[in-house]
């Protein structure tokens, strides 16, 4: 479950809910499969505003960070470069409107 060296970014869907795994080689016919992160994703639209909590911004952000870090080959001169710096928690939230009206 790696590709020269590098682990692999994998998820499971079961219904609304989300789990992602980062799958590394240990010896030759051993594989470990860590959970990195869970989340449920909102069945409509209309509660797509529960969907953006601290916790499960968080948890994206981890997800991608580990992914940027683990499983990424040593960037080729074809390719752009990976993120620098993730962007910080904060400043996601910056970005969203501060009103709690649910019907945006």
């Amino acid at each position: 479950a790696q590709t020269n060296g590098h682990s692999i970014i994998s998820f499971q869907v079961n219904g609304f809910h989300l789990i992602f795994f980062v799958v590394s080689e240990l010896g030759h016919h051993l594989h470990i499969m860590l959970e990195i992160g869970r989340l449920t994703v909102p069945n409509s639209l209309v509660s797509l505003h529960s969907f953006i909590t601290p916790k499960n911004l968080s948890m994206l952000l981890r997800v991608t960070s580990i992914f940027w870090n683990c499983c990424v080959h040593v960037t080729p001169s074809f390719t752009n470069a990976p993120p620098s710096k993730l962007q910080e928690i904060a400043t996601l939230f910056s970005m969203t409107d501060k009103s709690s009206s649910k019907a945006r």
